[in-house]
């Protein structure tokens, strides 16, 4: 009872954890303190004791209020920690001391409360407006432009970044100069403060003015330009990659900002979350790497138990050798470094071996594994889970990314991590990764702060998209240069990045920076080659018929057979081919035609086969070729690009136990058309220039059409003839309205600037960042082509369709939408139209926006298609 009294006294008191309450106690503590006094107060029904005119920042469902002064302490300390990564720990406090400065307004504070039902719609001061029509963000820019403009050619510049960062946080970077040149920035910072409520929020929050002043009463700005202009400047560094690099470090510390201010506003709102959250404190590195080294120690026992001599004892040496040769490289500085090894080589385990020891060597703060394919994260994250988390660590080391998450792993601690990355180990997407570089909104923007004192490491790096080039090669520089990553590049197939021919975006790889030496590149790709390469094209082409005979002859001599084509039309047609042979085989098609769930049922249940022995034909398109671990006998592919060739090559022999080695031929078939998929073409037109250049002189290629030689040949060909697309073209039809490129858009917008002087007698404008930053951003697409996702009726995907159709309130229905992902396909604009008119399509409520696939029209075979099943067992019969 006595305690119960202690805390009636100090309720009144608990509300405003001002600054006083900071001497107190804290920071842990302060929050706990509050925790717990609520929970007294909801117990013993204590109510506490608020005045009318306090002002709060948010206010939660069980009715508490957090106050506007706790709100913006608790995120500046929170973004001045974030922005400390790269030395910017005062400019990161200043943003979150002035993020939500405009809510002391009258007029924001009514329409919070009136929004919360605290004040009737007849009373006075309600406010009737939607969610973001009231300007909370303006102030805190205009507040700090006023104060840094006035200290001349430095204070200017970092006023802009900071400006541009507070009045960003609820939209995603701004444009400074419109694509038309109208100077949107200064716009935005002379906007009416009448309508900002500037001077009102001054006089409502004293105290935060002379926390700023205290901040600005160093030289900042002087530090910030030093930064800016000496130490983020490379050697190579260009007019044009200076100021990408700039308008990537304004994305920065938009990040710092909204990581902070929506940290802070979830764990208000959520108390619960700071049980599931991690908080950046991990499992040490130690522990992680002496359970990582303790899988290799069994590896080295199960190796040294095999036959000496044997073809899977030698391939077992060479991949112990690869995880060696990444042991002693972790120790080496931060940076960029290439791990270059044939598929089979084990570069998953040992990049992760490389990535841990360098974490702990650099006390770095989490590590990054970068896939194309969300197959290849699956697969290697359970790989990586296995080894590193103990039963009840589960979710809390090893952290996956990916749109097709299964229900079981998609806890809600998944997703609280997975909003910021918050774990020590992290898989996720190229498409993730850029996006958090380039994507519109703040979601993905929120992110990218965690690459910083980062191991991030990209498997398959060759499918990064052309278009991206030059933007993720100076991306990779500044997350090294600037904000202490260290990248390794991983794959079989190079991509030439340090031989671009634009030199200022090229990235500096030295000799000293392959982490298995040149020389030992070399001897792996002689040693690990585990396939014989045969070039059947031939004059004409292969019809299917000759390709379904190759196959049954593949399968007869080397006991199953993968076949991989470039289209899904090809996949299905030749798939249709061999089937009405009935071979003594078990037959699968594999196709993005297909869902993310059966494509995945269809890869287990051929990888289970394969391990047993039995005879097994797939017909696939490319989706098979990069990391997924399947081991077929012979491989058939048809001309492609080198690299792709040379992966599907790795799904061949792959882990070395055939003794007569495996066999992969490539063919040209007569009835696939590329019209529509000009980077395939173009690649299968220089793979097609090496093949004939290998027939003439294989010395050259050191006898092996796809091994280092050849594949550094092809890409100084193929990148070659891309180099006008690397700037990530955008065309006059897109929201940009004229031809330009993405990477202009977001370094010196030179036709913006030209469009701006144009209009102001010749004078260009005066700010430093002149980026089309959000239309940038909104034309910013990983993938080329816009797709409509369709729920499809494959085993749960059924019961989905069903209970979206009778959900009462869909819009409350995210769990189950989520879930729908893993049962859904991908059609093209012109595929969804004609499906939907046949009556193939339907909308699971009026107006939803959410389609679903007709039973009739997917097939367990080979999934969606734009016949009814009757029409395909007519074809297929």
């Amino acid at each position: 009872e006595a305690q119960i009294a202690d805390w009636r006294e100090m309720l009144p008191w608990v509300r405003g954890w001002g600054a006083d309450c900071e001497v107190l106690a804290p920071e842990r503590l302060r929050k706990r303190l509050e925790q717990e006094a609520r929970k007294i107060a909801r117990v013993y029904g204590v109510r506490e004791i608020k005045k009318e005119e306090d002002l709060i920042a948010h206010r939660s469902e069980d009715e508490r209020e957090q106050s506007l002064l706790t709100h913006l302490h608790e995120t500046s300390e929170l973004a001045g920690r974030f922005a400390a990564k790269v030395g910017l720990a005062d400019v990161g406090k200043i943003m979150g001391l002035l993020h939500d400065f405009g809510k002391a307004s009258d007029l924001f504070q009514g329409y919070l409360r009136s929004r919360q039902g605290l004040i009737s719609p007849d009373e006075d001061g309600y406010v009737d407006a939607q969610r973001g029509e009231v300007d909370h963000s303006t102030a805190g820019a205009q507040l700090i432009y006023e104060k840094l403009a006035s200290r001349g050619k430095e204070g200017k510049i970092l006023a802009q970044f900071l400006a541009l960062a507070i009045a960003s946080h609820h939209s995603g970077l701004t444009d400074c100069l419109k694509p038309d040149g109208f100077n949107d920035f200064k716009r935005r910072i002379n906007k009416d403060t009448g309508l900002t409520h500037l001077a009102e929020s001054r006089n409502k929050l004293p105290e935060i003015e002379e926390q700023l002043d205290e901040i600005l009463a160093q030289p900042i700005e002087r530090q910030f330009f030093e930064k800016l202009f000496k130490r983020m400047k490379e050697s190579n560094d260009s007019n044009m990659t200076m100021p990408f690099k700039h308008g990537l470090l304004a994305r920065f510390l938009l990040s710092c900002l909204l990581e902070a201010d929506r940290l802070n506003t979830a764990d208000f709102e959520h108390p619960e979350n700071e049980t599931l959250r991690n908080y950046g404190k991990y499992v040490s590195w130690d522990v992680l790497i002496q359970r990582l080294e303790g899988k290799f120690e069994t590896f080295a026992r199960e190796t040294a138990q095999m036959k000496t001599g044997s073809r899977t004892w030698e391939v077992n040496q060479l991949r112990a050798r690869v995880a060696q040769y990444c042991l002693d490289a972790a120790n080496k500085p931060k940076g960029i470094y290439q791990l270059t090894v044939p598929t089979g080589g084990g570069k998953t385990l040992s990049s992760l071996r490389f990535a841990l020891h360098h974490a702990r060597e650099h006390a770095m703060e989490r590590v990054f594994y970068i896939v194309p394919y969300i197959t290849i994260i699956e697969q290697n994250a359970d790989t990586v889970r296995e080894i590193l988390e103990t039963e009840k660590e589960r979710g809390k080391i090893v952290l996956e990314h990916h749109s097709n998450l299964t229900p079981e792993k998609e806890t809600r601690r998944h997703n609280l991590l997975a909003e910021n990355w918050d774990a020590p180990i992290v898989f996720t997407t190229q498409v993730q990764f850029l996006e958090a570089l380039f994507g519109p909104g703040t979601r993905n923007a929120r992110r990218m702060h965690q690459l910083a004192n980062s191991v991030i490491i990209f498997d398959e790096v060759q499918t990064i998209p052309v278009k991206t080039t030059e933007m993720f090669t100076t991306a990779l520089r500044f997350l090294t240069h600037d904000c202490g990553a260290t990248i390794v590049l991983c794959t079989a197939t190079q991509p030439p990045f340090d031989k671009l021919d634009t030199p200022y975006r090229r990235l500096n790889i030295t000799p000293e920076q392959h982490i298995v030496p040149i020389q030992g590149e070399q001897e792996l790709f002689r040693k690990l080659k585990r396939v014989e390469v045969y070039d059947e094209r031939k004059p004409g082409g292969w019809s299917h018929a000759e390709i379904a005979n190759l196959a049954e002859q593949a399968l007869q001599e080397n006991g199953s057979v993968l076949v991989v084509v470039n289209t899904r039309a090809s996949a299905r047609a030749l798939y249709q081919e061999i089937k009405t042979r009935k071979p003594n085989a078990g037959l699968y098609h594999l196709s993005t035609n297909m869902c993310a769930a059966h494509r995945r049922d269809k890869l287990d249940e051929i990888t289970s086969k394969l391990k047993s022995g039995q005879p097994v034909i797939c017909v696939s398109t490319q989706l098979i070729e990069a990391g997924v671990d399947i081991d077929f006998g012979a491989v058939i592919r048809a001309l492609a690009g080198l690299d792709s060739i040379t992966q599907s090559a790795g799904r061949c022999n792959r882990h070395g136990a055939r003794e007569d080695g495996g066999k992969v031929w490539i063919i040209n078939p007569q009835e696939e058309t590329l019209a529509h998929l000009p980077e395939i073409k173009i690649g299968r037109d220089y793979a097609q220039r090496l093949l004939d250049d290998f027939k003439n002189d294989p010395a050259a290629f050191e006898h092996d059409p796809i091994g280092l030689q050849a594949v550094s040949m092809y890409y100084n060909w193929y990148y070659t003839a891309q180099k006008d697309k690397m700037k990530y073209p955008v065309s006059r039809s897109s929201s940009v309205g004229r031809d330009d490129n993405l990477f202009n858009l977001l370094s010196t917008n030179s036709l913006s600037v030209t469009n701006y002087r144009a209009a102001h007698h010749g004078n260009a404008p005066e700010i430093l960042l002149k980026q089309s930053f959000r239309t940038a951003n909104r034309e910013f697409r990983v993938i080329d082509s816009l797709t409509c996702s369709v729920i499809v009726p494959y085993k749960d995907g059924k019961q989905i369709i069903t209970e979206l159709c009778s959900a009462y309130e869909l819009g409350k229905s995210g769990r189950l939408l989520k879930k729908a992902q893993r049962y859904s396909v991908n059609l093209f604009e012109n595929q969804f139209k004609k499906l939907h008119k046949g009556g193939a399509i339907h909308e699971v409520q009026e107006g939803a926006g959410v389609f679903y696939l007709d039973d009739t029209y997917y097939n367990d075979e080979f999934g969606w298609s734009d016949e009814s099943d009757s029409t395909m067992e007519t074809l297929i019969v």
